[in-house]
């Protein structure tokens, strides 16, 4: 994958003594024609040009560094490129339904927040069982006014989020933490829904799932 590269030349040229100083910034792909200019040289027998490159972990949180230009670091050239994303999830969701409260499922509140520069799409692709699994269960994902079922019946039979007439859904578009206005940088959710009618309260169940989320990094 191509990769970006603004830099700037932050100390001079030197040319057979002479101190040129400059602060003009590049992008450059690679193998590209340079357009960092050129400097003729006379009555000089030898120059000195500044080689600096940047080579390290790309940050999507914070492309500009405070102890260097932020234009001298690499960025990837693809707005798409998983390098973008950095979300905080949570480590992990409950849900319940008390006997007194019956059928009703609950949760307590939960919240997905975007720490990029770029914006991000948030999907809910798939839930699959993991062990104790409630048949006939209704589990909705709920996040501003709408509500996804994410597991539900159908015709005496389990759906799941990801099997066919249950597809993945957007959830939200989170802004970057640079932009201004628009969307949130984050959204809230719970998890609601229905035990079925005939399960026995008297039995505690602890049915167990894993729900996958996926991102995607645009401009």
């Amino acid at each position: 994958m191509k990769k970006k590269l603004t830099m700037v030349l932050l100390a001079s040229l030197t040319i057979g003594g002479l101190l040129l100083p400059t602060t003009t910034g590049f992008a450059w792909t690679a193998g590209e024609d340079s357009q960092t200019g050129e400097t003729e040289i006379k009555a000089e027998d030898n120059a000195v040009i500044p080689v600096e490159g940047w080579i390290g972990t790309f940050d999507p949180t914070d492309p500009t560094d405070p102890n260097t230009d932020p234009n001298e670091r690499p960025t990837p050239d693809d707005p798409t490129d998983p390098s973008w994303i950095n979300v905080t999830i949570p480590t992990k969701i409950l849900f319940g339904s008390l006997a007194s409260e019956k059928p009703a499922i609950t949760s307590p509140k939960y919240t997905v927040t975007n720490n990029s520069v770029k914006k991000v799409t948030v999907s809910a692709s798939k839930i699959t069982s993991v062990s104790a699994p409630i048949e006939l269960l209704t589990l909705n994902l709920k996040h501003d006014a709408a509500e996804h079922p994410i597991i539900k019946p159908n015709a005496g039979s389990t759906v799941y989020l990801g099997d066919a007439g249950l597809p993945a859904f957007d959830i939200a578009i989170l802004k970057g933490i640079n932009e201004t206005g628009g969307t949130n940088d984050f959204f809230n959710f719970t998890i609601s829904g229905e035990v079925p009618a005939a399960h026995d309260y008297s039995v505690v169940a602890k049915p167990k799932y894993e729900l996958t989320l996926k991102f995607a990094a645009h401009d």
